[in-house]
């Protein structure tokens, strides 16, 4: 491990132990938290907090399709209309572009191939499959269909693409 993600762990460590060893710091009552630190050289769990609840994913699922992705590429070069989805989808959390990469990748199949992967025990696929929806970061209203499409290298292809039959 590099000295600079040595002391990026370890004050990521040392961060979460204060907080969650800190009453002032804790969250509201209402709030539900959860998290697990782990010492990245020993494996050791510093900290933890409801560890196996199981939380509504919202964005994140968007990491899985992700990974999922780039897994099945088995290391060929991404295409361009396949980077114009997936640039938007991480940069700007769009959920255009995640929605035709979820379909494209066999919906409920990428949590389940992905998670078996990287060894994630309590997360399981949503009881409906359907596309990822407009406003799922649970911070109220998503942006109009298209208009977070900016956040790409190329806006142009990446708003074809998703116009294209096969886009979404």
């Amino acid at each position: 491990m590099k000295f600079t993600e040595k002391a990026v762990a370890g004050l990521a460590t040392a961060t979460a132990v204060l907080l969650a060893a800190s009453p002032a710091h804790a969250a509201p009552s209402e709030v539900t938290t959860g998290y697990v630190v782990v010492d990245a050289e020993t494996g050791e769990t510093q900290a933890e907090q409801n560890e196996h609840y199981q939380f509504r994913s919202a964005s994140l699922v968007k990491l899985l399709i992700a990974i999922d992705y780039l897994e099945n590429l088995d290391g060929a070069e991404i295409p361009a209309e396949d980077r114009a989805l997936l640039e938007p989808m991480l940069r700007s959390s769009n959920d255009d572009a995640a929605s035709a990469l979820w379909v494209r990748g066999g919906q409920l199949e990428i949590i389940d191939r992905t998670v078996k992967k990287i060894g994630l025990t309590d997360t399981t696929p949503p009881d409906q499959p359907g596309a990822v929806k407009q406003g799922w970061s649970g911070f109220g209203e998503g942006p109009e269909p298209g208009e977070e499409c900016q956040d790409s290298s190329n806006p142009a292809l990446t708003a074809s693409v998703l116009a294209s039959p096969g886009g979404r």
